[in-house]
C-alpha cells in the first residue's frame, strides 16, 4: 500500500519572517493533516545529507547551504484527507521560473501566504524513496508508530444537547488524532448499511429512524 505521507519544511526565509504557522493554516484550510512538526537549527553535514540538489536559482550549491543553515526550519510530517499528497503540494508550490501569474499562481501557499522570499521557501519529499528516506532521518521513531483509524458517529441525541464541542475536546484530551469532522444528516440507506448486523433485532427499525433523525450526525 502506497504510504501517502510526506515530509514538509518550511525554510528559514518563511520562519524568519513568522509566517511558518500561518503556512501551516493553510495547508489545513486545503484539507492537510498535520501529523507531527518540530523546529531545527539544521546544521551543515545534516543540510548536506537531504538537499543534495541545486535549486535553479542558485550558481552555487554552497550558497543554498548557507541560507538554510542562516535560520530555523520548521520540519513537517503531513497528509492530505483524500491522498496524493506529493501532487497537491506540487501543485502549492510555484518554480522560481513561473512568471505568468496564471490561476495556479494565485493558489500557490508563496502569494496566499503573502511570502516574500529570495531564497527557496519549502521542500517536501517528491517520490516515496525520498519520503523514506527523510522520514527515517528526521522522525525515526514515529515511523514505527502503527496508527490506527477509527469512524466515531456522534448520535442525534448528542447533537440536541450540544454536547459535540465536550466529546472532541475528551476525544484529544486522549492525544488522539481528529482527521476530520463533517456534519450532516445520515441517509436510510447508509444507516442500514451501517447497522446491517443488527436487522433481526426487535430495536432496528427504531434505531434506524433514530439515527436518520433530522437532528444529524
Amino acid at each position: 500500500m502506497k504510504d501517502e505521507r510526506c515530509v514538509f519544511i518550511i525554510l528559514p526565509d518563511v520562519t524568519n519572517d513568522l509566517k511558518d504557522e500561518e503556512v501551516l493554516e493553510k495547508l489545513e484550510e486545503k484539507n492537510f493533516i498535520i501529523l507531527k512538526t518540530k523546529k531545527v537549527h539544521l546544521t551543515e553535514n545534516e543540510i548536506k545529507e537531504i538537499f543534495d540538489f541545486t535549486p535553479e536559482q542558485y550558481n552555487d550549491i554552497n550558497e543554498f547551504y548557507d541560507y538554510i543553515e542562516s535560520g530555523l526550519s520548521l520540519i513537517s510530517l503531513i497528509e492530505h484527507i483524500e491522498g496524493d499528497t506529493i501532487s497537491k503540494l506540487n501543485s502549492l508550490t510555484k518554480s522560481t521560473s513561473i512568471l505568468i501569474k496564471d490561476e495556479k499562481y494565485f493558489e500557490c501557499l508563496e502569494y496566499q501566504c503573502n511570502l516574500k522570499c529570495k531564497n527557496v521557501p519549502f521542500y517536501y519529499s517528491k517520490n516515496e524513496w525520498y519520503f523514506i528516506r527523510d522520514i527515517d532521518f528526521f522522525f525515526p521513531s514515529y515511523d514505527n508508530i502503527c496508527l490506527e483509524r477509527a469512524l466515531v458517529i456522534l448520535k442525534p441525541d448528542v447533537v440536541e444537547m450540544n454536547k459535540m464541542n465536550d466529546i472532541v475536546s475528551d476525544i484529544l484530551n486522549f492525544d488522539l488524532l481528529i482527521v476530520a469532522i463533517k456534519r450532516g444528516v445520515l441517509s436510510v440507506e447508509r444507516a442500514k448499511k451501517l447497522y446491517s448486523d443488527l436487522v433481526d433485532k426487535p430495536y432496528y427499525n427504531d434505531l434506524i429512524d433514530f439515527m436518520t433523525s433530522s437532528k444529524g450526525i
